[in-house]
């Protein structure tokens, strides 16, 4: 089997090639990069939204239980009321 030389100007034909294939590669890193930062800035845009409906949920549901807290007591009362 012969061995085949490596001439300067194929290492540099080689050499050239692999430099494409990396500039293709960080190419398409730097999109994907780019596309995650949109995606992410999205997605926080979505979740700031959401947390302010649990907020507000939250709200509602206190003022709810709180009514029925103070209603429990006023029925309490009139009970205790009555007895005396």
């Amino acid at each position: 089997m012969e061995r085949v030389r490596w001439t300067d100007e194929r290492i540099d034909e080689r050499m050239a090639a692999i430099d494409n294939t990396f500039d293709r590669v960080f190419t398409e890193l730097h999109t994907l990069r780019e596309e995650m930062h949109a995606g992410f800035a999205q997605l926080r845009a979505e979740m700031a939204a959401d947390r302010a409906e649990v907020v507000a949920f939250h709200r509602q549901v206190t003022r709810i239980v709180a009514g029925q807290v103070l209603a429990l007591i006023g029925l309490l009362g009139a009970f205790v009321a009555a007895q005396l």
